[in-house]
């Protein structure tokens, strides 16, 4: 029998103990060799100081501050497993008290890639501790919190994921491998450590996946409302490492944790325990074999895609948050069953309902162009409007309320999207075929040219004009929350709500109307009073065919991202403002609900295609 400590050694700095926690790639070879072995330890979770005794670990066991392990065992753990080259040259060591321009230098980092959110104030402080030991989390080492210059070296390259990303979560998710029943090695070792850090009965942390092991992952997976399962798979890790991994509660109900759970939508390659609940959905209503491992893969979107077209859906392979409630609730159908005609799947909605259903609603109405802002899940009188002119475009009877078989066509492959019928495509909703007719395009054609100049071109509205253009924008801007008097009259409170709007969209807040200003405030792409794109002016200026520049480069780098443009066309003509460039401001145009499509991009376009809102229209 080995002896144990009484706890980990840490280092302590300027009289605050630093906090342990991290990911790693890890030795998981069975039993061999030689003592004296040096492996990467995979504990990425965050414990306190002092240690309680159950965290106690063999004295066999050396942590360095860099989160490196020496194991002096062989009956743990057997080769050594190198950690990569790196150019650490130029950087020291970084750690909590610490003040000097290279912590300012870090912090500006971390903030870029979203690890950090305070002031590059160059102290390093509690804020800036823990959003080390997040990017700690993506390279696979005990969390220290300590900037090593290992770390920075990792931070500072070129390939460091942005927080939250999907390449940030590829290289948490990496850390990991599905851990079962014999199973020996150091993962299985951390595994055990954070069940019994979150009270889950592990009586002795043996790296030996036995079956006591196996009984707390089956506490822990009844914790997320899962299936009991033995199996460790790697999205039950990705839940047990997080820092709102749910701890053991003797007599908890599943029913309580599945409450908490926040559904957001999932696509291929997607990995969590939310995964792993719709899985065991598909798998009860005979859709997929399984098993349930978490993991979205390709057996899983092919299930969904049979069960979208099950229920008369569009077959995208995405699971959103419709259909997740939709696949988890009694109206689910079976695989195989004909539900063609039925619209119970789809409970009525109208002014003043709540809820997931009115939620999922507005996101649809969102996705095909019919609303704008954020799905807040409370039916008020814009949830109902957009569901008129819903109605109104896919030729049907407006009434404001979603009835079921509303929904049955919201949802469905033959829901005509605002620009779909804005271009003039007819509806067909009342002659349904079996097979749904693909989604019309709206691609400009090679005779798309830029209007004449008298055609898109109107002065500027300000203070004093009067005419029917002043009303036009009045009761827009009424229509969007920024309340001023109809009256035909460019006054002093048409212009203060101009300069409202102007500050939601981020251009500059001179209380006039420009053409280009004009024009987007009728589209369905202009922010309500209540959300804000930007929060300080942005410095986009008005841009057209024949224009050069940076900025011309930026715009068209932003229509690759949201592809409008080829990487060809734009490398070919990259900074030019050619015919490439104005048809894809075109397309974007139809696609942002633009009355008549011009090709030009003013300011407040371009705020938009730059803004987080720019998903709405991104292909």
């Amino acid at each position: 029998m080995h002896k144990w400590r009484s706890g980990l050694t840490i280092v302590t700095l300027t009289g605050a103990a630093c906090l342990l926690a991290g990911c790693g790639r890890v030795d998981e070879t069975i039993l061999s060799g030689n003592a004296d072995f040096s492996v990467d330890i995979n504990i990425p979770y965050a414990t306190t100081t002092p240690l309680p005794d159950y965290l106690n670990v063999p004295e066999q066991v050396v942590i360095d501050q860099n989160g490196g392990v020496t194991v002096n065992d062989n009956s743990l753990f057997s080769r050594n497993v190198s950690q990569s080259q790196l150019d650490t040259s130029g950087y020291t060591s970084l750690s909590l008290g610490d003040s000097n321009p290279s912590v300012s230098a870090m912090q500006e980092r971390l903030r870029a890639l979203g690890y950090y959110t305070g002031d590059a104030s160059g102290v390093f402080d509690i804020a800036t501790e823990a959003a080390v030991k997040r990017f700690e989390q993506t390279y696979g080492v005990m969390q220290t919190g300590i900037a090593t210059p290992a770390f920075q070296a990792r931070l500072f390259a070129e390939d460091a994921p942005v927080y939250g990303s999907d390449a940030y979560d590829s290289a948490v998710t990496a850390q990991y491998t599905t851990l079962q029943r014999g199973a020996v090695g150091s993962q299985v070792y951390a595994l055990q450590h954070r069940l019994k850090e979150l009270g889950y009965p592990i009586r002795e942390l043996t790296g030996v996946y036995d079956e006591e092991t196996e009984q707390a992952v089956s506490l822990f997976s009844e914790a997320y409302g899962l299936r009991p399962q033995t199996v460790a798979y790697i999205a039950l890790q990705k839940e047990l490492y997080a820092d709102t991994a749910i701890p053991y509660t003797p007599g908890a109900t599943a029913e309580a944790a599945t409450t908490t759970m926040n559904y957001a939508t999932l696509v291929l390659g997607n990995v969590g325990t939310q995964v792993m609940r719709m899985q065991n959905r598909l798998i009860d209503l005979g859709y997929m074999a399984g098993p349930a491992t978490g993991v979205f893969d390709a057996e899983t979107q092919a299930a969904v895609m049979s069960f979208e077209e099950t229920c008369g859906r569009a077959v995208t392979g995405v699971l959103d948050t419709s259909l997740q409630n939709l696949l988890m609730s009694d109206s689910a159908p079976a695989s195989g069953e004909d539900l063609t005609e039925d619209r119970s799947l789809y409970p009525d909605l109208s002014l003043g309902s709540e809820g997931e259903n009115v939620r999922s609603l507005q996101t649809r109405l969102i996705q095909l162009g019919y609303a704008n802002g954020e799905a807040t899940g409370s039916y008020g009188e814009e949830t109902a409007g957009a569901v008129r002119i819903f109605e109104r475009m896919n030729g049907l009877e407006e009434t404001g309320i979603a009835t079921g078989s509303v929904q049955a066509l919201l949802y469905s492959a033959e829901a005509l999207s605002y620009a779909d019928a804005a271009a003039g495509v007819t509806p067909n909703a009342a002659q349904p075929t079996d097979t749904p007719a693909p989604t019309p395009t709206v691609e400009p054609s090679d005779e798309l040219v830029t209007p004449e100049p008298d055609i898109y071109e109107y002065p500027t509205l300000k203070l004093n004009d009067a005419g029917d253009r002043v009303t036009a924008l009045q009761a827009r801007l009424n229509d969007l929350g920024y309340a001023c008097t109809e009256n035909g009259l460019y006054d002093d409170e048409t212009r203060q709500a101009v300069a409202a709007f102007q500050a939601a969209v981020g251009v500059a807040q001179t209380g006039e109307a420009t053409d280009s200003m004009v024009k987007y405030l009728m589209t369905r792409a202009a922010p309500a009073s209540k959300y804000k794109m930007f929060n300080a002016t942005q410095n986009f200026t008005l841009l057209k065919q024949g224009d050069a520049g940076e900025e011309v480069a930026n715009l068209q780098w932003q229509l690759w991202t949201l592809g409008y443009m080829t990487t060809e066309d734009v490398e070919a003509t990259v900074g030019t403002f050619d015919e490439n460039t104005q048809n894809a401001v075109i397309s974007v145009q139809y696609a942002m609900g633009y009355e008549s499509p011009d090709g030009i991009a003013g300011p407040e376009l371009q705020c938009f295609i730059f803004s987080d809102y720019n998903k709405f229209i991104k292909k």
